[in-house]
């Protein structure tokens, strides 16, 4: 139990420390909490103000307004644009998926980079790569500028499971940094993943 804790206590150090200046008071807070989970003197009462106070956290860094974790590495995202929970559905190649919410599926294109179809090189290797991060997973998408695209598709960022897809996709090798103005408030994180 007590590891648990250090562990939760180290955790929370670091949303505290990525979520930018804290207070004196606050900070002090969250050493007296961490000190007295090392020395087994904390009963989860006696931290949880302190601590609850102290990691606050904006979006880059912690659980979005859907309660989806936010990577350090999309820190690029839009924040006042159209975010949507939904399940991926279907995949059928290495930048696409099918994903339903509100009732209804839709076509989700991913903003920023292009893979090769499954029947080109490398393009079995994208699609499985997209199948092992989102098949059938809750993901969170991401509006930049366009709402739906020429092919009535959605352009969108995505996140599952504390990951920023796009950019890992590229991370991978298995997609490549695409221009797509006017969506690009990642086209710098995304450049960097090559």
């Amino acid at each position: 139990m007590k590891t648990i804790l250090t562990i939760l206590a180290a955790s929370l150090l670091l949303a505290a420390c990525a979520s930018g200046p804290t207070s004196a008071q606050q900070t002090a807070a969250l050493e007296t909490a961490i000190a007295d989970l090392l020395q087994g003197q904390v009963t989860a009462e006696s931290t949880a103000a302190p601590v609850a106070e102290a990691t606050t956290a904006p979006a880059a860094t912690s659980a979005d307004t859907s309660g989806v974790a936010i990577p350090p590495t999309a820190g690029c995202l839009p924040i006042n644009t159209e975010r949507v929970v939904g399940t991926v559905v279907a995949i059928y190649n290495g930048d696409a998926a099918i994903v339903e919410f509100n009732g209804d599926e839709h076509e989700v294109r991913y903003i920023g980079i292009n893979a090769p179809g499954p029947e080109e090189p490398g393009g079995q290797e994208a699609l499985n790569a997209n199948i092992a991060l989102v098949a059938g997973k809750q993901v969170l998408l991401v509006m930049d500028v366009t709402d739906v695209d020429e092919y009535g598709r959605l352009p969108r960022y995505v996140i599952v499971d504390g990951i920023f897809v796009n950019l890992e996709l590229v991370r991978q090798g298995v997609a490549f940094r695409s221009s797509e103005p006017p969506d690009e408030s990642c086209k710098n994180t995304l450049n960097q993943g090559q």
